[in-house]
């Protein structure tokens, strides 16, 4: 296993890399629980906002990107490695979607989770967006990681549907750009609310795993959320596909990037604050 520490401001987490030796128990354990968010879905909407936003043009592809995800997680067990986890990812938006064409690299995306330890700076200020779409992608960044939404996902998802609403107002981005920005933020959404609802899942179970997750703040798992959505541009690195391509490729770029910073099964079972 590879532990990489970042730093969000003044703020230290964890976000674990699997190169290997997941346990066969662990593995199946956290595929049951991710089964069981995925199958209760709509009960886990009462405990929080669903994830839609129908003024974003682009929310289905959050929807999608959440489906291909719970088909990894689900599958977790049976991969160890981050690029085993970005090969599902794109098997399954293939099979699911048919979306195969201009699927961004795994080491596009693999450079977007590692870039997490300087807060996506890196990721941001190598794509080929505008200035004004860069400025937007830091703000988005800053909303995700953003403390006072500690264990409260209607917060949060309040936060980027304003945040939304001010992209489609604003005239100073490009149309093209536009639509993958608003791509990244319905990943982002919709990735925090999985992620979410399989935290109160692990909560209310009577377990060591449980008690040690209830020290967590929550905004931890709003940076795998962030690491998905910013998934979504990997590709963006080497250009700015449009239509069915660039979904296609946010999709993919999305999944791909949770299931290799969301492999937690270390993280969720340590005794790190």
């Amino acid at each position: 296993m590879k532990k990489v520490s970042i730093k969000i401001g003044s703020i230290l987490a964890f976000v674990l890399f699997f190169a290997n030796g997941c346990t066969t128990n662990e593995g199946s354990d956290f595929s049951t629980k991710s089964q069981k968010v995925f199958s209760e879905n709509t009960a886990n909407r009462e405990k929080s906002d669903g994830p839609e936003n129908p003024a974003n043009p682009q929310d289905v592809v959050g929807q999608q990107h959440n489906t291909v995800v719970s088909s990894v997680m689900i599958n977790a067990n049976n991969l160890e490695t981050i690029d085993d986890y970005i090969n599902f990812s794109r098997q399954e938006a293939l099979r699911q979607y048919n979306y195969s064409s201009n699927s961004p690299t795994n080491e596009q995306i693999k450079t977007v989770i590692y870039d997490v330890r300087n807060n996506f700076k890196n990721v941001i200020s190598n794509s080929n967006f505008s200035e004004e779409s860069k400025f937007q992608l830091e703000r988005f960044v800053a909303i995700m990681t953003d403390s006072k939404f500690d264990n409260d996902y209607n917060a949060l998802k309040s936060e980027i549907v304003n945040f939304e609403n001010d992209l489609l107002r604003n005239v100073l981005i490009p149309s093209v750009e536009k639509d993958k920005l608003l791509q990244v933020t319905s990943i982002g959404r919709y990735s925090s609310f999985y992620w979410f609802n399989l935290m109160l899942e692990i909560k209310n179970e009577n377990s060591a795993e449980s008690n040690v997750l209830a020290r967590r703040r929550w905004w931890k798992w709003a940076l795998i959320g962030v690491c998905d959505a910013l998934g979504a541009i990997g590709g963006a690195i080497a250009g700015t596909p449009t239509g069915i391509a660039a979904v296609g490729m946010a999709v993919v770029g999305g999944a791909g990037a949770s299931g290799g910073a969301a492999t937690v099964l270390d993280y969720l079972t340590s005794d790190n604050p």
